[in-house]
């Protein structure tokens, strides 16, 4: 592990500076921290895939975060969220990606 710098540049996206590896490592514990389920990494491809369960108020959701290492340095972080079935999320969606982001912010400092 190694330190990590995370800069908001969208409402769904990050540019993260550290070593690419601890970037991957310090996803899926954001991921894990906001109570998703980490199904699928790849590294190499820079995919990480979770879900969440079903609730009372959903059929749960996937989460998907990309990592792309940008030519100027840092790496780019991508979250997507989607519902697992159904057509109106009510803002679920939002809410997980704006969730997932902030503890990435949060944690981030005390990483490594």
């Amino acid at each position: 592990m190694g330190p990590i710098q995370i800069m908001r540049i969208q409402a769904d996206a990050v540019v993260a500076q550290g070593p690419y590896e601890s970037l991957i490592e310090f996803c899926n514990y954001v991921l894990t921290y906001c109570g998703f389920a980490v199904g699928m990494v790849n590294p190499a491809g820079g995919y990480i895939q979770a879900s969440s369960s079903m609730s009372l108020f959903s059929w749960g959701e996937n989460v998907a975060l990309t990592l792309r290492t940008m030519p100027e340095g840092g790496i780019w972080i991508a979250v997507q969220s989607s519902l697992k079935f159904g057509l109106i999320d009510w803002g679920k969606n939002r809410r997980n990606v704006e969730k997932i982001i902030s503890t990435m912010m949060s944690l981030a400092p005390s990483w490594g």
